[in-house]
């Protein structure tokens, strides 16, 4: 075993070893020695490299001092899947080596919430056997669904052909398993609210990995309002194939999707007992090598309509790319598109947002998590509905992030409260929820 920067320390037992590199403050030189046995002989080399103190520019200043943790889940095959900061309650998925998951739950209402502080650990942690290994870290979300009265979860588990639906209940037992849909490699799965007799958000839209995507009315939300929470009825199906891993529901009845298999965005309105109308798709227009790796999307009652995809070639010193897609009203008959691009960085997550207080706009400013380094990417919007100023995006930026984050999600809290929350993979530490209080635009 090997120490590195923040007492990690790596095992060497294998042919080749992949190792991430802890965030470093200044140019350090890691001395390595590798031995090589036979049994009889024994062959000793030594050698160094340098771990690079990565510095970008411009900076804009994330403000932030909460962790909610996985107790004693450490551990390099543990992989932080997914969250969210619901109206009274915030929760996350840990993958687990034996193929569980730990669901960790707290309910953090001004009324009945305590202060969240540094290494504090999930009040509420439930573990499910989810049949897969951890290896399902890329295809594992977890999305709230419901009000504040409901907490449910939604656990799409593309290995095993379903999705976990739970409900939060912070008694004992945490979490209350609703049910389980059945349906072929569901890689994306999302809740609207797709009839005018459904409330909140009891629809589900799924993706699938090579089986294209299907809309699943939630029976206990229309004319059957006797059916149990958590039965729908059988899937209308949109497209029977591709591969529609990306899913944004940003307004009720409206949502888009991703189909990676064609690099082609979708989008559909369902005008309240009408069903479902789908507009033309838009081509993303990729280049060769390049891979969409995160999505999200946001419309107004205006129409004023943002997608957010994110793209990268995969190398650390790569090509990757914010590809910014909208129109500023429902009427509008052509999108605008808008690219900004780094050089450094892989890119891991995405969403969309109002940062500033000082423009009157729709949450259209946009935040990219980068996993490889301490940093994300924000493109602010100057679209100012007082001073009548239009969408128009600016350069990249970034904002100093701890090294390794995997998720990037805004909040949806009550009484105003703008915080987001960024899941991390810790190096050397327990996985965990990471709070931002606010993103603030550098000085003039």
């Amino acid at each position: 075993m090997l120490p590195l920067p923040g007492e990690t320390e790596i095992d060497f037992d294998a042919a080749r070893v992949d190792f991430s590199v802890p965030e470093v403050t200044a140019n350090t030189e890691l001395e390595f020695e590798v031995s090589v046995s036979d049994g009889t002989d024994t062959t000793t080399q030594s050698f160094s490299m340098t771990a690079r103190n990565i510095v970008l520019s411009p900076t804009t200043t994330l403000l932030s001092d909460s962790y909610l943790r996985f107790a004693d889940s450490a551990g390099e095959d543990n992989a932080l899947l997914g969250g969210y900061v619901g109206t009274t309650s915030i929760h996350g998925l840990l993958s687990l080596t034996d193929g569980t998951a730990a669901v960790g739950g707290e309910l953090i209402t001004s009324q009945v919430s305590r202060e969240v502080r540094i290494d504090d650990s999930f009040a509420d942690v439930e573990v499910y056997d989810l049949e897969v290994p951890a290896s399902s870290r890329r295809t594992l979300k977890a999305v709230y669904i419901g009000n504040t009265s409901t907490q449910a979860l939604l656990i799409a588990v593309e290995e095993a052909n379903k999705v976990l639906i739970l409900n939060y209940t912070g008694g004992s037992p945490a979490y209350a398993v609703v049910n389980e849909v059945q349906v072929d490699a569901p890689c994306a799965v999302e809740a609207s609210r797709l009839e005018l007799s459904d409330f909140p958000r009891g629809d589900l839209i799924v993706g699938q990995r090579g089986g294209g995507i299907a809309v699943y009315y939630n029976q206990s939300n229309n004319s059957n309002n006797s059916a149990p929470p958590g039965s729908f009825d059988p899937p209308i199906r949109l497209y029977g194939a591709g591969d529609f891993c990306f899913i944004s529901s940003a307004y009720y009845s409206w949502f888009s999707a991703i189909d990676t298999s064609s690099n082609t965005l979708h989008v559909w309105d369902s005008e309240f007992g009408s069903g479902l109308t789908e507009r033309t798709p838009i081509d993303l227009e990729l280049q060769s090598g390049e891979q969409v790796v995160a999505y999200a999307a946001t419309v107004d009652n205006q129409g004023h309509e943002v997608h957010a995809v994110v793209t990268t070639t995969g190398e650390h010193d790569g090509t990757h790319k914010l590809i910014i897609i909208y129109r500023e009203t429902e009427s509008a008959a052509t999108y605008t598109r808008t690219v900004r691009s780094w050089t450094k960085g892989v890119p891991s997550d995405v969403f969309i947002r109002d940062l500033d207080d000082q423009d009157v706009g729709t949450a259209s400013d946009i935040v990219v998590a980068l996993r490889t380094v301490p940093y994300a990417v924000v493109v602010e919007d100057a679209r100012d509905i007082w001073t009548s100023t239009p969408t128009s995006y600016g350069p990249v930026t970034y904002a100093p992030l701890s090294l390794g984050t995997t998720m990037l999600q805004p909040s949806k809290l009550e009484e105003g409260i703008r915080r987001g929350f960024l899941g991390i993979d810790s190096y050397g530490a327990d996985a965990g929820i990471f709070f931002a209080d606010d993103l603030r635009s550098p000085a003039p």
